[in-house]
């Protein structure tokens, strides 16, 4: 029985579910997309098909080593091409390292264009377990030849606090160039780890040219043109574009600045999104982001935070040339179907959110290693049980309850406040935040004597705790916490509405 390993990539929000890599054969290419797990045979009848001269791996975290280690061998015995169409991180870069000629590709943007390199950890843990970490080290000296670097290799196969530790390599062919960096934990800030600048895909032999493949991806592995679940199917013809974009100037425009704004949105780079505030005037937009939620929630932030005004709520009118101006109403259309659905469970407790770590109250926000268990109680902060929060929603005056983190699914009744959990161990960058939190927090409706209720993913991170300590140190004195979150909530099979998005704190 052969003994397996996951090799667990960053990257959380964009975690590919499926079971299995999903493979998919046009021209001379095979193209890869997905979780590495027990796909040695889908691989290995791919990889037989005589047309296949070329394997392009589009955006996989990775998975299991055993597989990846096999993959990687017989697309070196093949003689065969590898490309990485955006991210290729773990048991998808060993599969990558096994092509004759390896590349990147032109088919994202650079700053999503890298691979990831780390030692194996445990597949039911995600403990570190570096016992097999010799033979990755073995093929890739054996794959790099003289460009090998042992001291780098080393540092990323054993110098790790946690399964998510990474190795980043960016393409090296567009510019801005990125540098090389190693982060020792799924949770290190960027500014914390350590940089290569000498060191580049093509130098660590990662690569055998700069130069970019060109890659048409198969329609079912481009960017979804989706918010969640809402399609952006609206696009804005160009006959119309002109009434489109006088239509909202005349209504959020009161200056010429703010008109050129609107007029030079088609002239700006995709990613884009659009912005107003719910009460007029001003616009804001965000472009050339890495995706199209980062777009929108990026445009959010700017309008939120407008220069010499007071903190407001915005929403987006347009992503890059979708007319998005219903996507919050329909949100909360979302909203009032889900409640008008819900029923308060049985039981307390679920996805067993009520245990938790052994140590005393939190009483101070904490600034780094998000992910990790969180106490079962806080000073002067009630905590709800998935029970108590359905219970209080279906009350006649429920709580303002709100959601930190980005999941596009939402708990009913609730309001997000992207970015309130997070926190800075510098002291002017942490005041600054909190004063955004503020300013947001009241544009939501909060008030000193109004129910607060916090939550974010699981009891395993401490966004939602954070945001609940930050309102109490702004005055609030009725402040809850659904220490279970999304995971404990679904796991009570309660409704779900997407997400309405108006407040970007970080």
């Amino acid at each position: 029985m052969k003994k397996k390993f996951a090799l667990v990539g960053l990257l959380l929000l964009v975690l590919n579910t499926a079971s299995a890599m999903s493979l998919l054969v046009e021209g001379d290419s095979l193209f890869a997309t997905g979780p590495v797990e027990d796909d040695l045979v889908s691989f290995t009848n791919a990889l037989d098909r005589p047309e296949v001269k070329r394997v392009v791996f589009v955006n996989s975290v990775g998975g299991n080593l055993w597989t990846g280690m096999r993959v990687g061998q017989a697309i070196a015995e093949k003689n065969i091409d590898t490309v990485v169409a955006g991210y290729c991180v773990s048991a998808c870069y060993i599969m990558f390292q096994g092509g004759r000629q390896r590349s990147f590709s032109d088919a994202f943007k650079p700053s999503q264009t890298f691979v990831g390199i780390h030692g194996p950890s445990s597949k039911d843990s995600n403990l570190v377990n570096a016992q097999a970490a010799p033979q990755i080290y073995a093929f890739m000296k054996q794959r790099m030849g003289d460009r090998f670097n042992a001291t780098l290799m080393n540092k990323a196969l054993y110098d790790m606090e946690d399964s998510g530790a990474l190795l980043w390599v960016f393409e090296g062919a567009r510019s801005p160039v990125r540098p090389t960096r190693h982060c020792k934990s799924s949770q290190t800030l960027p500014k914390d780890c350590t940089e290569f600048k000498e060191d580049s895909a093509l130098s660590l032999g990662i690569v055998t040219s700069n130069e970019l493949s060109k890659v048409t991806l198969p329609a079912a592995m481009q960017e979804k043109l989706v918010i969640g679940d809402y399609k952006l199917d609206s696009k804005i013809k160009k006959e119309d574009a002109e009434a489109f974009f006088k239509t909202l100037s005349d209504f959020f425009c009161e200056s010429e600045k703010c008109r050129s704004l609107i007029a030079n949105y088609s002239t700006l780079t995709e990613n884009k999104a659009l912005a107003t505030p719910l009460v007029p005037p001003g616009v804001a937009y965000a472009n050339n982001q890495d995706n199209l939620f980062k777009a929108y929630a990026n445009a959010i932030y700017v309008c939120n935070h407008a220069k010499n005004m007071r903190f407001r709520l915005c929403e987006v009118q347009m992503i890059n040339d979708f007319d998005t101006h219903t996507l919050s109403s329909e949100a909360q259309q979302s909203h009032a179907a889900a409640l008008s659905s819900m029923k308060s469970p049985a039981k307390n407790y679920f996805a067993d959110e009520e245990y938790g770590a052994m140590f005393a109250a939190q009483a101070v926000i904490r600034s780094n290693k998000f992910l990790d268990s969180t106490p079962t109680s806080a000073d002067g902060i009630k905590v709800f049980s998935t029970k108590d929060l359905a219970q209080s929603l279906l009350s006649a005056e429920p709580p303002l309850v709100l959601g930190v983190t980005g999941d596009t699914s939402a708990i009913p009744g609730a309001q997000a406040l992207l970015g309130a959990g997070m926190a800075w161990a510098d002291a002017s960058a942490d005041a600054a935040l909190q004063t955004r939190f503020q300013g947001l927090l009241e544009a939501l409706g909060a008030k000193p004597d109004r129910p607060l209720v916090f939550y974010s993913n699981s009891r395993n991170d401490w966004y939602s705790l954070n945001a609940a300590l930050r309102a109490r140190a702004a005055g609030y004195r009725d402040v809850g916490w659904y220490r279970g979150g999304m995971v404990a909530w679904k796991a009570a099979s309660l409704p779900l509405a997407r997400t309405v998005l108006r407040a970007v704190v970080q």
